[in-house]
């Protein structure tokens, strides 16, 4: 049997089914390791779009590899399964995947996978709040793809440093990571050139969106509209509908609730239009679309589509997502006046987050919870649950939210 009829099968079939063709059918193959490659590349390719897809074929790549044994297509699993448990925010599981599979790389003598198995592993790391010790895997990281002459993908270890600097807030210091990434990507001959225009408008999308947080609008805007222009002569639907959501933020932010609520409707429409089928996408738009509506004063609208937001999430089964999606709802329908519908929601996120591993998410979704409480006349329960996060944030000097925090 052909490794693509073969692959389209393990796509569409359960795992226990999965498994049990790759145990009869993979047996007749000549190259095992090929059908790996493979499934890893699937694995990849589904791991925003299809979470669960991807962890089910990262799951009969490692199969593969313990039934024929083949250590290289083990590893590939372990790499592929952290890479999307990284993207469900299981991020202490997805560091140990990453780990084993970058143990069995550096025993093959495979640098070149290993320094791919530190990509994720990079951003589970600090989103877990070990900033440094993930900024030092970075650099080590990105140090190694240019000694392998590899320096697409040094950039694309840029990107996580970028992003962990926006964590941080220190926004001058990832504006300055991004322009160096795009100046990089303009002199790089070793991918085609659509996905180095590709690359370098993702770097401006995510250069804008920093610019604004620091007020310079007009070069946001200039940015975003570059972008925009390339994706569209690349014909990278998904990305045009990204870029045009985040112009709609960019107006957003500055108080222009109609333009960003018709941008959000032209990036909904496109996704229609051309039949894209990316959950996650449409989970995020549709709540943007709540926030519109609900600047706007039509309560109704942004709650139903707040719900539809937050269902999609619990279908996905991504923690982090489905947990910020729950605390955007919350803090809608406490606007709306449903506080007790909010406390659930907030329950539930913080249960979520819990399961992560996800500390600090969980300690300002228990912020929102006491100020929650307050709200309701819940006085004693919400300045006790204050104190003990006030600790919390003092110890993580996170001066801002222990001020938030301190009784008023």
């Amino acid at each position: 049997m052909e490794f693509r009829q073969l692959l389209q099968q393990l796509r569409e079939a359960d795992l226990e089914e999965g498994r049990r063709l790759i145990a009869e059918r993979a047996s007749v193959l000549d190259n095992q390791a090929a059908l790996g490659i493979l499934l890893a590349g699937e694995a990849l390719d589904q791991v925003f779009a299809n979470p669960a897809t991807s962890l089910k074929l990262a799951e009969l790549l490692i199969f593969l590899g313990e039934h024929f044994q083949q250590p290289s297509s083990q590893a590939l699993g372990l790499k592929a399964k952290g890479d999307v448990l990284k993207t469900i925010g299981l991020h202490q599981a997805a560091m140990e995947c990453l780990d084993a599979a970058g143990a069995e790389f550096l025993r093959l003598g495979d640098e070149g996978n290993w320094v791919r198995s530190r990509i994720s592993w990079i951003i589970s790391c600090a989103w877990l709040g070990e900033t440094e010790r993930a900024l030092q895997e970075a650099q080590r990281a990105r140090e190694a793809f240019i000694r392998l002459g590899e320096l697409y993908w040094a950039c694309v270890i840029a990107h996580n440093i970028a992003a962990i600097y926006d964590n941080m807030g220190r926004y001058e210091v990832s504006i300055k990571v991004y322009q160096d990434i795009i100046a990089t990507y303009s002199t790089l001959t070793d991918q085609s050139d659509s996905d180095i225009k590709r690359s370098i408008a993702i770097a401006q999308n995510n250069l804008a969106f920093d610019l604004a947080l620091l007020g310079r609008f007009e070069d946001s805007y200039r940015l975003l509209q570059e972008a925009l222009a390339s994706f569209i002569a690349l014909k990278d639907t998904s990305c045009v509908i990204n870029t045009e959501m985040c112009l709609a933020d960019l107006d957003y932010t500055q108080g222009y609730y109609g333009s960003a609520l018709r941008l959000h409707y032209d990036a909904f429409e496109l996704m229609l239009q051309d039949g894209i089928d990316e959950p996650p996408l449409l989970a995020l738009l549709k709540l943007w679309m709540a926030n519109c509506y609900m600047k706007l004063n039509k309560v109704r609208e942004a709650c139903q589509l707040a719900e539809e937001a937050v269902t999609i999430q619990r279908q996905l089964g991504i923690s982090l997502q489905t947990s910020n999606a729950l605390r955007e709802y919350a803090a809608i329908l406490i606007a709306a006046g449903k506080m007790h519908d909010a406390l659930d929601m907030l329950a539930e996120a913080i249960i979520l987050f819990n399961k992560g591993g996800l500390d600090y998410y969980t300690a300002i979704t228990k912020l929102q919870q006491a100020e929650l409480l307050l709200e309701m006349g819940h006085a004693d329960e919400a300045y006790e649950q204050a104190e003990l996060l006030k600790k919390y944030f003092d110890e993580q000097n996170l001066v801002s939210r222990s001020v938030r925090a301190s009784p008023q």
